[in-house]
Parts: structure tokens; C-alpha cells; sequence
């Protein structure tokens, strides 16, 4: 994989070797984080997770411009 794919999503590598990533990740970490359970189990359900999904779609597309401090530009 090359370094401009490794920073287009949030990635996270399991115990047993399997890569998530998006806002799958999110949702993997929330699982496991006792406090963040209800995050999970809200976020889960199949119209909030639709839209947690295109949430992460949206801001990923938009993090350069999120901030008018950040002079970075996106890498496309």
C-alpha cells in the first residue's frame, strides 16, 4: 500500500492480522472501549450506521478544509 492511501482513511490492525478501516474502524474501537459501547450499539443500528458512514465520507473528502488554520492541500 502506498503512502497516499495509507493517509486517505483512519486504519486499524487487529489482534488477528485483519485491517479495518473508515468509519468501520470507528465502530471496531467503540466496541471495545466500555464507555464508547453505546456509541456502538447506536451507531449500529442500520440507519445510523448508514449515516455514520457517509458522515465519515464526508469529512475524510473535507478534513483539509475543515479548519481554515490548515494549509495543507489534499493529496488526489
Amino acid at each position: 500500500m502506498d503512502a497516499t492511501q495509507l493517509l486517505s482513511d483512519i486504519r486499524v490492525l487487529t489482534p488477528n492480522g485483519k485491517l479495518v478501516s473508515g468509519a468501520n474502524a470507528y465502530l471496531y474501537v467503540a466496541r471495545r472501549v466500555w464507555w464508547l459501547t453505546p456509541f456502538w450499539a447506536l451507531f449500529s443500528l442500520p440507519g445510523l450506521n448508514w449515516l455514520l458512514h457517509r458522515g465519515y465520507r464526508w469529512f475524510a473528502r473535507n478534513r483539509y478544509c475543515i479548519s481554515g488554520a490548515c494549509r495543507l492541500s489534499p493529496e488526489r
